[in-house]
């Protein structure tokens, strides 16, 4: 196998797994956007206050904050949640008050109604698919030009083999 044939091999494994993992990032990208969507058509509004911001700190040290929220049902009684999206500098207070939706019929399942906490993880998944979806892109565009290449021609030793 010559070096040519190695280089397109790479480069043709390159581009499948961009775009296998575009696919992938885009299916979980609409899994996440379908499971939001339904959880805004279910839940009700409410009004919530911040009453902690939990620090969380992963195997390399960085430091994120999930804001944990306190809101009244309709029958009076208290929840408090957790929200699972954190970020390095909360854009929450303790005591702020701020809007929140839930599942009537799951109180537990509530999030803070701004477009970072409902969306959060169809944007990221979304920007991930983009990324590898281009990547896979770069790559086929890269084996096209590769393949439309002609093959290099064996070097003239002088002119009398012509």
């Amino acid at each position: 196998m010559s070096r040519r044939d190695i280089w397109l091999v790479v480069l043709k494994l390159l581009m499948w797994i961009g775009l296998v993992q575009g696919i992938i990032w885009t299916l979980l990208t609409l899994g996440f956007a379908a499971h939001t969507l339904i959880f805004i058509a279910r839940s009700i509004t409410t009004t919530g206050t911040i009453v902690e911001l939990r620090e969380k700190q992963d195997d390399e040290g960085s430091v994120t904050y999930e804001p944990a929220f306190t809101f009244s049902l309709k029958d009076g009684n208290q929840q408090a949640v957790v929200s699972n999206v954190g970020s390095n500098s909360s854009p929450f207070e303790v005591g702020q008050k701020v809007p929140v939706r839930y599942e009537p019929d799951d109180p537990s399942d509530a999030a803070i109604n701004s477009f970072g906490q409902t969306w959060g993880f169809s944007i990221g998944f979304g920007i991930a698919a983009i990324v590898m979806t281009l990547f896979g892109l770069f790559f086929r565009w890269r084996v096209n030009k590769r393949e439309a290449r002609p093959r290099n021609l064996s070097k003239i030793q002088s002119l009398e083999h012509i």
